[in-house]
């Protein structure tokens, strides 16, 4: 038996999860869709989620487009009504969960999250690529 998402707000970051990415190329300039992400948005709908795409791009209408041309589904863009419901800021998406490729999730221990800082690199980069340097 499936887990039902009604009413969850699922928070899914644009670029690096929806669309490829690996540096910022310009304005209107995307990678290709995310290897799967049509069957996850749509099934993550099916199931009751709401979803909200979060961008730091300011050209929002072509993300829009991006998402149609490519058959990708979603509720909002940088937007969520339970920001509206709950009087929260608009400048940070309320959500009960976020996708994020450069995400690091708290686990309520702080040794072990700095030691997962010390070693963090992005799913897409090489490995050890991306972790940050002990030098500094």
């Amino acid at each position: 038996m499936e887990k039902k998402l009604d009413g969850k707000v699922i928070a899914v970051d644009f670029d690096g999860v929806i669309a490829e990415y690996d540096t910022w190329k310009g304005v209107g300039v995307f990678g290709k869709p995310v290897q799967s992400i049509q069957w996850a948005m749509s099934k993550l709908r099916e199931m009751g989620a709401e979803i909200v795409v979060h961008t730091c791009r300011r050209e929002t209408q072509a993300v829009v487009d991006y998402l149609f041309k490519n058959g990708i589904e979603y509720d909002y863009i940088n937007f969520s009504p339970k920001n509206d419901k709950l009087k929260l800021s608009d400048k940070k998406i309320s959500a009960d969960i976020y996708i994020d490729d450069k995400g690091l999730p708290f686990r309520g221990e702080w040794h072990q999250t700095f030691i997962d800082i010390m070693n963090f690199r992005r799913w897409g980069d090489e490995l050890g690529s991306n972790a940050i340097s002990s030098k500094s």
